[in-house]
């Protein structure tokens, strides 16, 4: 078992040991790297800043309409509503035009 750990840890170490640039020029290197991970993110951050401003907008607008509703419950006060259309309009109303001998007009 301590021989698979010896060998993971050299791996590694040879592994870091390649390098293009001298160990000197390793914060350039990690500058370069960390400006390129930006710019990746770029496009992603304003999705997500989206999403989650979304997201909190929807609970507040929840959570207002529940207060609201919560108020109207104990003041006693209704809505106004809709009045609702009769199932089965009568013909006088589908054609205000239609003539009263039961003729069809001709254009």
């Amino acid at each position: 078992m301590a021989g698979a750990t010896e060998d993971a840890t050299a791996w590694y170490t040879h592994i870091t040991e390649l390098s293009i640039v001298p160990h000197e020029y390793h914060y350039i290197l990690r500058m370069v790297s960390w400006f390129f991970i930006t710019l990746a993110l770029a496009p992603v951050l304003p999705i997500i800043i989206l999403i989650i401003y979304d997201f909190v907008l929807w609970l507040w607008r929840l959570s207002a309409y529940e207060m609201v509703s919560s108020r109207q419950q104990q003041s006693g006060t209704r809505t106004a509503t809709v009045p609702s259309l009769p199932l089965k309009p009568s013909i006088t109303t589908l054609d205000a035009n239609a003539p009263d001998d039961g003729h069809v007009k001709k254009a």
